[in-house]
């Protein structure tokens, strides 16, 4: 008694194998083809903003959650500039772990700071609104 397996299977699997296989390899990334093709698609993406723009630039950002009952708040947060509120946030998220304020591991941000975190950040202010 055998081991019966579909004709794709026994046919095309090997095959199909192969392929991904080749997608790992060295010589598939670093080809001139796959170089250019990877070279246009980040050109397709906006440039980053230089250092004064990212010094004295700044963003608003609307937010309206709702929770399960139907409650709806409406809030505005002014930041700077996107790319400085990445880092300005990810130093303020760290710290306390960093000096044993908050424990380390495998947790959300939810699940370590409250809402108002964010305000703590220079340059962050919050317009709750009616």
């Amino acid at each position: 008694m055998g081991i019966y397996l579909p004709h794709f299977i026994r046919q095309g699997l090997p095959t199909l194998l192969l392929r991904w296989t080749y997608l790992l390899s060295p010589d598939f990334w670093q080809s001139r083809a796959i170089q250019a093709y990877l070279k246009w698609v980040v050109s397709m993406f906006p440039a980053v903003p230089n250092l004064k723009a990212r010094s004295s630039g700044n963003a608003t950002i609307l937010a309206e959650p709702k929770n399960g009952s139907g409650r709806t708040v409406r809030a505005i947060l002014h930041t700077p500039e996107g790319y400085r509120l990445t880092m300005l946030t990810a130093v303020t998220i760290v710290e306390p772990v960093l000096t044993g304020q908050r424990r380390a591991g495998f947790i959300t941000p939810e699940g370590l700071f409250d809402p108002d975190t964010i305000l703590q950040i220079e340059g962050v202010s919050r317009e709750d609104l009616l």
